[in-house]
């Protein structure tokens, strides 16, 4: 859990970091980009809180409420009418939301504790969606909630509440990933020391947990199609682990040995399904290969703090790997400086010394155009398959207490 929070911090507060110079210390900070037709934004907040939100495409609409100090809120869409409410009403709330596609629909509220309570309101958010007409509902109230929920394809729908208003000293956890068609997730987490994980890999898989007690736990794991999963908890101490993947393993196996004498008894259709599974099973196993190939090319926008007085800027970056690998690639960026009214390209070569940590790290260098000939030096973080900040050294007058040293982060996707 604190494993996450730090990675939603660290993903916040490199774009606030960026933002920093467009308000006063005192106020809220928002920085709002639209790029498309008929994009709509909404948003009020208080007391040192910070809102980043980007939109790329027609007829997306954000909606961000922050009431109370010190919320974080960074928001993307890419695609079109797409949906986002964001509401946080307590202390210190985290929440970042990313919807790619058309037609996705997220709501997320995060409240406070309760007037007289002792802690103050810490829950955290993370929510991808892609695909077509994806749902998500997340309520949290009380201390340290955390949520992570994707959505990769179409029409899947999560329903999430955490409460804990303070019910103890206790910490929900939820993480819900969905690939596939109409898949469906219900969860409800009341009361302290929850954890629930949930990974449903297919179509029509459906899913519904409970927990009403102390220290329960809850694991589901459904790969296929139209698989069924139901739990509810409420006694103290509970745990109940369920992997419903293993046990179909482990059920096949056993179905097997049965069959093995009656294997001539088989009726003729029977094959058919059988040889149907096994396409899906195969299907399936394509799926999670494709998933964990390394990218071939990433194309995104970038931030940048370079340009007079430290400014933002917006820029355009494609990255090209050489190699199966990934390990090196080519990184082209093309930024336009406001204040300038000009633009600035670089051509670098990036290398990820170890890709496959957990938040790999990466160094670069390369040379390029920004008011004459320049060389750059970076280094930076792949904070996601989709979001990335880095540190620069370019020989350029200016940057971070006039050494040349800028900031940068940004968003991409992955072909």
């Amino acid at each position: 859990m604190k494993k996450f929070r730090g990675f939603l911090a660290f993903v916040l507060t490199a774009a606030v970091v960026l933002t920093a110079s467009l308000a006063g210390s005192a106020q809220g900070t928002s920085t709002v980009t639209q790029v498309g037709l008929e994009n709509f934004v909404y948003h009020y907040q208080e007391l040192l809180s910070e809102l980043v939100i980007l939109q790329l495409g027609d007829e997306n609409r954000a909606a961000v409420e922050q009431l109370g100090p010190e919320h974080i809120a960074g928001l993307s869409q890419i695609g079109e009418r797409n949906s986002l409410e964001i509401w946080q009403l307590g202390q210190r709330d985290l929440v970042l939301a990313v919807q790619n596609g058309g037609g996705n629909d997220a709501k997320v509220s995060q409240m406070h504790s309760p007037e007289g309570a002792t802690g103050v309101s810490d829950n955290d958010a993370f929510s991808y969606q892609g695909g077509m007409y994806n749902t998500l509902n997340l309520l949290q109230v009380g201390d340290e909630n955390t949520a992570s929920i994707y959505q990769i394809d179409s029409h899947n729908e999560v329903f999430v509440v955490q409460e804990q208003s303070p019910l103890g000293a206790g910490k929900n956890a939820a993480l819900i990933v969905q690939a596939g068609l109409n898949n469906w997730t219900s969860a409800v987490q009341l009361g302290a020391h929850h954890l629930l994980r949930s990974l449903q890999v297919g179509d029509d898989n459906s899913s519904t947990i409970m927990q009403s007690g102390q220290e329960n736990r809850v694991s589901v794991v459904q790969d296929g199609s139209k698989n069924v999963f139901s739990a509810i908890q409420s006694w103290w101490k509970g745990e109940f682990l369920m992997k419903v993947h293993s046990a179909a393993v482990s059920l096949l196996l056993l179905l097997l040995v049965l069959a093995a004498g009656s294997a001539q008894a088989v009726e003729p259709g029977a094959a058919g399904i059988e040889q149907d599974r096994m396409d899906l099973f195969v299907a399936s196993q394509r799926l999670l290969e494709e998933a964990q190939r390394p990218p071939r090319m990433k194309v995104g926008m970038v931030l940048s703090t370079l340009g007079a007085d430290s400014e933002v800027s917006m820029g355009v970056r494609v990255e090209s790997a050489l190699g199966d690998q990934a390990q090196v690639s080519v990184v082209t960026e093309t930024i336009y400086l406001r204040a300038e009214n000009t633009l600035a390209g670089f051509l670098s070569l990036k290398f990820v010394p170890f890709p496959h940590l957990p938040v790999p790290i990466y160094i670069g260098a390369g040379a390029g155009y920004a008011d004459g000939f320049r060389y750059q030096a970076f280094v930076g973080v792949d904070l996601t398959k989709y979001f990335f900040a880095e540190a620069r050294y370019i020989n350029l007058p200016g940057g971070i207490g006039d050494r040349g040293l800028y900031l940068a982060a940004g968003f991409q996707l992955t072909f």
